[in-house]
């Protein structure tokens, strides 16, 4: 439900990091963005630690020119680096609590409407307290999707019944002089009220 819609917002800020067309500059703190997420979970654990050590931001820009060839030449380049990795983590810390809220509110016996209600409020209020009015604009967007989805299938179901219903009726015209079959379709009919 809506604990999928977080995590593919994660994933949609991944995908917003592709390469520049050609002819076009890559920026450099693009280019490292896309390199985070190639290292592993310890590598990343370990540049964080760094990244908020007592380690010189000049010095920590020349580690990542040295390791990593990414020419960091302005503090705020590193600072719109660092700001990112916390939105990140940010995003990932709040669908891990969304998915919790979803395990621990399936257990309370919610389902369904209730379900997706209580979720949606959990995160319209997070987002609320955090001043993030964008996550609480997406959660009541994921919300109306659901709800449209689950409207056009309902929609759906009642075009098919009454379709079903129409060709039964359709049949039993026809089978007035068979009793056998009139009273199959009538048996069907009943069935799929």
């Amino acid at each position: 439900m809506l604990v999928g819609d977080c995590k593919n917002t994660i994933m949609s800020i991944n995908k917003k990091l592709k390469a520049s067309p050609a002819g076009r500059p890559v920026f450099q703190v693009t280019r490292l963005k896309a390199l985070w997420r190639t290292l592993t979970e310890d590598q990343r654990a370990g540049w964080s630690a760094f990244l908020v050590s007592e380690t010189s931001q000049a010095e920590i820009r020349r580690q990542i020119l040295a390791r990593f060839k990414i020419n960091l030449r302005y503090d705020r380049q590193l600072l719109r680096f660092r700001t990112w990795l916390d939105e990140l983590e940010a995003l990932k810390a709040g669908a891990d609590r969304a998915a919790a809220d979803e395990v621990e509110l399936r257990q309370q016996g919610l389902a369904g409407a209730q379900l997706r209600e209580e979720l949606l409020n959990r995160m319209k209020i997070r987002a609320l307290a955090r001043g993030d009015f964008k996550l609480g604009l997406r959660a009541i967007a994921a919300d109306v999707k659901m709800e449209v989805l689950e409207l056009d299938r309902e929609k759906f179901k009642v075009g098919l019944h009454t379709k079903i219903q129409a060709g039964l009726e359709s049949i039993l015209a026809e089978a007035r002089g068979n009793p056998a079959i009139a009273e199959a379709v009538k048996q069907i009919q009943q069935a799929t009220v």
